[in-house]
């Protein structure tokens, strides 16, 4: 567990298989079955747990490439928080639906120490999105994107056209909590070439903060925000976003991913575009 956010924080998602369509959907897709393995050397600056997780997404990275013949650009397209960084990357290349481990060592190599995974994975084909270029969002943070431990952070969104919007945040380790909407700031909707700032200044005296954090044990981490506009107003989280008055993150929501997925899946293509940018949180 960790604290993130003073006021609230909602349950995060670790370690999901993806699903882009509904179970119609599903049982109408042949999905394909392809062996990913990866070798991932310890860095300096990373915990175990760090390695792990870039392990997994590499291998079923590989994966996804194998099944479908796909160059998979970003490692992230592939499994839980990976859908929210690059949605219409995911349904091009494909993705994971469902994946078992079947093999995974820790190896001393000198003094080197290296985590070695193989999985199985069952792969989505790909398909193509169909995008409107007049409809776009954007989403950045303040200070240059860079955060000391502790620091507060502060959003600004802008849309091309009247939207209604989701914010997400993805951490380094893979989970997600949703920003916007919360208890506090129920409203979605946004006006075209209009900045949202958030939190206001007047939010974060009613005890709305955003604050940068590392997980025990790192010196560093790269996350990131993304925001996911729509152009009707749908609810994307529902009860599986779970709000928390504990500022705790809680890993044993496994829900929200997939119900995201299919929720944009039947609103079409169009209908939605999303955003991501990062930042760094470096330790004090």
């Amino acid at each position: 567990m960790r604290s993130r956010f003073v006021l609230f924080s909602s349950i995060a998602l670790c370690g999901v298989a993806l699903s882009l369509a509904g179970q119609a959907n599903r049982q109408a897709m042949e999905l394909r079955k392809a062996l990913g393995k990866a070798d991932e050397v310890m860095g300096p600056r990373e915990s175990q747990q760090d390695v792990q997780n870039r392990a997994l997404q590499t291998a079923l990275a590989r994966a996804v490439e194998k099944a479908n013949g796909t160059k998979v650009r970003s490692l992230t397209a592939v499994n839980n928080n990976a859908l929210l960084l690059d949605l219409v990357q995911a349904y091009s290349t494909g993705m994971v639906e469902d994946y078992k481990v079947l093999t995974s060592s820790w190896i001393h190599e000198g003094e080197a120490l290296k985590y070695s995974i193989v999985v199985d994975a069952q792969v989505t084909p790909p398909r193509e999105i169909k995008e409107d270029p007049t409809f776009t969002v954007l989403v950045k943070v303040d200070q240059d994107s860079i955060f000391r431990d502790g620091d507060r952070l502060h959003l600004t969104v802008r849309s091309s056209a009247d939207a209604y919007i989701h914010v997400f945040d993805v951490f380094a380790d893979g989970t997600v909590t949703v920003l916007i909407p919360n208890s506090q700031h129920p409203s979605r909707f946004i006006k075209a070439n209009t900045d949202l700032q958030f939190p206001t200044a007047a939010e974060e005296e009613q005890g709305i903060r955003l604050v940068a954090g590392l997980l025990p044990n790192q010196r560093d981490a790269q996350e990131s925000i993304v925001v996911i506009a729509t152009k009707k107003d749908v609810d994307l989280v529902g009860r599986e976003f779970m709000e928390a008055k504990l500022k705790q993150i809680d890993p044993r929501n496994t829900g929200t991913i997939k119900t995201l997925a299919r929720k944009l899946f039947e609103l079409g293509d169009a209908n939605w575009v999303q955003n991501v940018t990062t930042y760094r949180i470096i330790g004090k």
